[in-house]
């Protein structure tokens, strides 16, 4: 008998299954499962996902943590800038604030909407062609 030419011949490697263009694909996420638009952004600034069939796991209840927090923070705002906006002696940089904090609220509550939205039965893209992102309007006040 000849002596075998491939080196791992004999080896637990040598038995498994090649990964080769025959080779059955591994599998994947279910595509039949919406991924949820989750409510931050990638350090990129690009929105994240997450691709889930169990609505109780970790990170979807986290995400529900985080848009609760966003909303109720947007309620408060809404509260404190109407303050501010009534009286009229306020001060420009108050105005300015108030206005710049209410545009990060309104984007962080049309993101909820459209993660929510997107993940209705029977809904088949984005309302209006949202990115998703909020618009990336968050800075800093100047």
């Amino acid at each position: 008998m000849e002596p075998s030419k491939n080196p791992s011949a004999g080896s637990p490697r040598a038995s498994a299954p090649a990964r080769g263009r025959d080779a059955a694909p591994l599998p994947g996420p279910d595509l039949a499962v919406p991924a949820r638009l989750l409510p931050w952004s990638s350090p990129e600034g690009k929105p994240c996902h997450l691709v889930t069939d169990d609505p109780g796991s970790y990170l979807s209840r986290f995400a529900d943590d985080v848009e609760a927090e966003q909303l109720a923070l947007g309620r408060q705002t809404l509260v404190d800038a109407g303050k501010v906006l009534a009286d009229p002696m306020s001060p420009y940089g108050e105005v300015r604030y108030a206005g710049i904090r209410l545009a990060e609220c309104l984007a962080d509550a049309v993101r909820v909407a459209e993660s929510r939205g997107m993940r209705l039965p029977g809904h088949t893209g984005r309302p209006g062609g949202g990115t998703g992102d909020g618009g990336g309007h968050r800075s800093d006040a100047r």
